[in-house]
């Protein structure tokens, strides 16, 4: 099949897609809508400002919730984003290095590290889960909240296993399809095509990896496939919990799990 095709193929795909989403959101407005409520601003703006409205106690009570104080401990955090989780860790930890793919957040976390007046204390790398610049069995903590379901969820496993100490852990927060299934009843209800689309999007690429065990895209999780593909790169889930970072989500949506936590060590 040539460029060309493919190109068309895809397009043709994307214009069925969007179809679909306008349809399922119309449908679902006409029957759960919430026409007489506002809708949640859930944007990366917004988001990125309550992060640091919080205050940074509010991310070190998470890490203890996560039982992962531990003092001297060299951290990474894999998806670093604004950076509040790495100002956090750098109260108690020994080293902390944190990765970001996207140049203009990680940017912004290091005007944040100026502002906390803690940027000797932490260093970031814009680089990919897939493909840490760190090295062998460099961390006593690798740390990754809220974005697992971007990745290469395989190969990023085997690089945790990596850069992992023989005794150190792996916390991982990601979200299960319940998130999806909210973010889509979250669209039809309030009109939001962006959200339709999310939760239509999510869910198709889940619902498609569990089946034929291919990643297309983002996607959700379930405790039985992370037990498996953890076993598979050399790593044991040790525990794993029903976690909301903001408590404004439920815990499920239809039987479906919104987030879980789970640690992970290393199979020696």
């Amino acid at each position: 099949m040539n460029k060309q095709l493919k190109k068309i193929i895809k397009l043709f795909l994307k214009i069925i897609f969007n179809i679909l989403a306008i349809i399922v959101m119309a449908i679902g407005w006409i029957f759960v809508s919430k026409k007489k409520n506002k809708e949640p601003d859930t944007s990366w703006e917004n988001g990125r400002k309550e992060i640091y409205d919080h205050g940074i106690e509010y991310w070190e009570n998470k890490i203890d919730k996560l039982d992962l104080r531990k003092k001297g401990i060299d951290v990474l955090e894999v998806g670093s984003g604004n950076g509040q989780w790495l100002i956090a860790f750098s109260k108690f930890a020994n080293r902390v290095e944190g990765i970001e793919p996207v140049k203009e957040i990680l940017e912004y976390s290091i005007q944040k590290f100026k502002e906390y007046d803690v940027e000797q204390k932490i260093k970031v790398t814009q680089a990919f889960s897939d493909k840490l610049p760190q090295d062998d069995k460099s961390f006593d903590l690798i740390f990754c909240a809220g974005v697992f379901m971007f990745t290469k969820q395989k190969e990023t496993l085997n690089e945790f296993c990596r850069v992992l100490k023989d005794d150190g852990k792996v916390t991982i927060v990601v979200n299960g399809l319940g998130y999806y299934i909210m973010r889509l009843i979250e669209g039809m209800s309030y009109l939001s095509l962006k959200k339709t689309k999310l939760g239509l999007g999510v869910i198709f690429n889940t619902i498609f990896k569990w089946v034929f065990k291919k990643e297309i895209g983002t996607s959700a999780v379930s405790y039985n496939e992370m037990k498996k593909i953890t076993e598979m790169s050399g790593l044991n889930i040790v525990n794993a919990q029903i976690w909301l970072d903001q408590e404004k989500y439920p815990f499920e949506h239809f039987g479906f799990v919104t987030s879980y936590a789970f640690t992970i060590k290393k199979v020696i």
